[in-house]
């Protein structure tokens, strides 16, 4: 279903109606774009899907020639450093996709009020 909605053939790219192909971004602009943290995957979830990460990365796109570039554009993605933290599998059996991920910023909030709210109950003990 994925293969049939993407655009071109599995044989040789087909012409771009203006000429040259639009620039592809690289794995890091798109890091950016996706896990951006107002307008990102994690502006309003703290955990998201395989799914998720795959289709925010395809939405960055200009075009796909095939699956196994989505694939692998959202593996790289998935491998800059600073940005997807990989959670524990979702215990959804049925998915095919069953990882999960958050943002790195994320991670760091929520150490940050852990940290915040140790201190703060130390403090109420000290008292």
């Amino acid at each position: 279903m994925v293969a049939a909605a993407l655009a071109g053939p599995d044989g040789p790219a087909p012409s771009w109606p203006g000429g040259d192909w639009p620039l592809m971004p690289g794995p890091q602009e798109i890091a950016s774009q996706i896990w951006d943290p107002a307008h990102g995957l994690t502006a309003a979830l703290k955990a998201v899907t395989h799914t998720h990460v795959m289709a925010a990365v395809t939405r960055t796109l200009p075009y796909l020639l095939s699956k196994n570039q989505q694939v692998a554009l959202t593996d790289e993605t998935l491998s800059v450093d600073g940005h997807a933290v990989r959670l524990a599998d979702s215990n959804r059996h049925h998915r095919t996709h069953r990882q999960r991920y958050t943002h790195s910023g994320v991670v760091a909030a929520e150490q940050t009020i852990v940290e915040c709210t140790t201190a703060g109950l130390g403090a109420a003990w000290r008292s």
